[in-house]
């Protein structure tokens, strides 16, 4: 999860280290905070990672992202569906 509160600002980040195994991400907007969770694509558990709150606007943009975050090495991404939610069916 990476996230800064305001434009420009400076960025804050968390992580859930490195799996071999499939993992799942959520995101759930309410208001001005955003939660992110993860779980294993085989478990029935989300563990919340942390929450961002910042200055969102009404316009949300959705896409994904991929790091290593180990200079030198490489990441992959497989995507599913991406569901975008009204609030009241979460």
């Amino acid at each position: 999860m990476v996230w800064r509160s305001v434009a420009g600002g400076e960025t804050e980040s968390k992580g859930v280290g490195v799996w071999e195994e499939d993992m799942e991400l959520k995101l759930k907007k309410t208001g001005n905070s955003a939660v992110c969770s993860y779980k294993h694509a085989s478990a029935p558990d989300w563990f919340v990672i942390g929450t961002a709150v910042a200055e969102l606007g009404t316009t949300v943009h959705v896409g994904p992202a991929v790091s290593s975050a180990i200079r030198g090495s490489h990441a992959q991404l497989k995507t599913g569906v991406v569901n975008v939610l009204p609030s009241s069916t979460v």
